[in-house]
């Protein structure tokens, strides 16, 4: 179960955009003049953190670095990079925004899964700048069929042991998952309450290979093969970015609400990015930009860095505020005064009100909700958009 949190009275916050995209076997034998691309690409999306797959060894992240973020400036950092087996994943961070502080990595039968943890470089925000922002990358085993399946699910087994003693924390999963669809046991175990804890916004149901999801498919943007990607057209959603529940009401790191697979306008099924029609917002240039450079379309979500949803007074003094306990969301009451509160659908029917003194939990089927807390004088000290 989730809770996000939004549209909130005070937002003394700094939004970020996170992005996860598989370069293809990028490495300096096989740039293929893509630079130019990758460029554009970039410039257009604007990074605050990002996580690449298949990039090949620490000359290749660095040559990306270098040839593409901080081609003309050195706004982005290089975070700590190891060279696994197989293809690797590298992560790169806005240093104004965030510092690195460790790695590590998990060794699978494929690839390693990478582990970043991350701080805010924030400051007099109130915030409690010590905490950690989790980030686990991973590619997983391509393909379809049975023994596939059976090595992204030992893969998967492996993230959720590193997992488990963060199932607190503000936590990020990203990377090219090559999951087929939600009955598939890896995904399964990434986003059960039985096995994993993560959250999937986009709650698609059954093979993602259908047109009824097309807006959400993320390789591949060609019909055509080159530079050895794949080719078959948009009609595979392999790349995700998942988050634990302590994201949505950390007191530092929250979900804005916002995922979008870049560059998708969902008419290009089974298509070429750069077939008919032409993308409404998007430049022709920025089309073939990522036609181009890799046979997968980059991921982003909108996070933010700060506090949300409580008055400035109630923040500042820990006296209203949002907590997780027993596999409930509840709201703790430390005001000393009987508050009240009222949730909403998102149709605006009203569906539970009360009163309460110390603490007032909700166990909700899924579904968005609005809270609504007001003291005796009918003062409005919480109101919150809320996603189960």
């Amino acid at each position: 179960m989730l809770l996000v949190l939004a549209n909130s009275l005070t937002a003394q916050v700094e939004d970020f955009k996170f992005v996860s995209y598989n370069l293809l076997n990028y490495n300096p034998n096989n740039i293929d003049d893509r630079h130019d691309e990758f460029r554009l690409i970039m410039n257009e999306i604007q990074p605050d953190l990002l996580v690449v797959q298949e990039v090949d060894g620490l000359a290749a992240v660095q040559m990306f670095a270098d040839s593409v973020l901080n081609i003309d400036s050195t706004t982005y950092s290089v975070a700590s990079f190891i060279d696994g087996p197989d293809s690797d994943i590298g992560l790169f961070y806005k240093s104004r925004i965030f510092t690195h502080k460790a790695l590590t990595h998990y060794p699978t039968d494929l690839r390693d899964i990478v582990h970043h943890e991350l701080k805010t470089n924030l400051e007099g925000r109130a915030l409690d700048t010590s905490k950690v922002l989790h980030i686990f990358g991973l590619h997983l085993k391509a393909s379809s069929g049975s023994s596939n399946r059976a090595l992204r699910k030992a893969e998967v087994d492996s993230l959720n042991k590193a997992l488990l003693p963060l199932i607190n924390e503000p936590v990020i999963v990203c990377g090219d998952l090559n999951i087929y669809g939600s009955t598939e046991p890896a995904y399964q175990a990434l986003v059960n309450d039985g096995t994993g804890y993560l959250h999937d916004t986009i709650n698609i149901t059954g093979t993602w290979n259908s047109a009824l999801y097309a807006e959400f498919h993320t390789q591949s943007p060609r019909t055509t093969r080159f530079n050895g990607g794949a080719n078959g057209g948009l009609d595979d959603r392999f790349d995700l970015i998942l988050f634990s529940a302590a994201i949505a009401n950390d007191s530092i790191y929250g979900y804005n609400g916002d995922m979008e697979v870049f560059g998708n306008d969902g008419q290009h099924y089974n298509k070429a990015l750069t077939d008919a029609p032409a993308h409404p917002s998007l430049s022709d240039t920025i089309i073939d930009a990522l036609h181009y450079a890799s046979d997968h379309l980059p991921v982003m979500a909108s996070f933010y860095n700060g506090t949300r949803g409580l008055s400035q007074k109630s923040h500042n003094n820990n006296e209203l505020f949002l907590a997780y306990l027993n596999n409930r969301y509840c709201l703790i009451n430390k005001t000393g005064e009987k508050l009240s509160y009222r949730l909403y659908l998102s149709s605006g029917e009203l569906k539970l009100e009360g009163d309460f003194y110390t603490r007032e939990c909700f166990s909700l089927s899924k579904g968005a909700y609005l809270l609504e807390v007001v003291n005796l004088d009918g003062e409005r000290l919480l109101l919150e958009k809320m996603i189960f």
